[in-house]
């Protein structure tokens, strides 16, 4: 494992995401100093750490370590993009669901 390596992974991920270090490490429960120095590989993380990084940024621990994806089934890629999509919806105020069925609703018959 290159700690270096991981650390790029991971500000590639969180900058992809559109997330500042602060957002992260809100998200994963750690400082936003402690987001630099793992980005910069300048500290290694706890077995926690890692997972919950990870599930901050949606991805894999295997992906951050490694930079490999995991061969998941289908039924387990439908489970995990359903899940996506309710954690999308969830940070959408409820005031604004309608809008964004509407939206999903338009855009359907043009990817099925």
């Amino acid at each position: 494992m290159d700690i270096f390596e991981a650390g790029k992974r991971i500000k590639k991920i969180r900058k992809s995401l559109k997330l500042t270090q602060a957002q992260l490490a809100e998200k994963a429960g750690i400082s936003a100093h402690f987001v630099y120095e793992i980005e910069h590989g300048q500290k290694t993380m706890s077995l926690y750490t890692l997972t919950d990084i990870a599930l901050a940024l949606g991805t894999s621990t295997d992906y951050i370590l490694f930079g490999r994806t995991p061969d998941i089934s289908s039924g387990a890629r439908d489970v995990m993009i359903n899940d996506d999509l309710s954690h999308i919806i969830e940070t959408v105020p409820l005031s604004k669901r309608d809008a964004i069925k509407n939206i999903v609703k338009s855009v359907l018959p043009y990817i099925k």
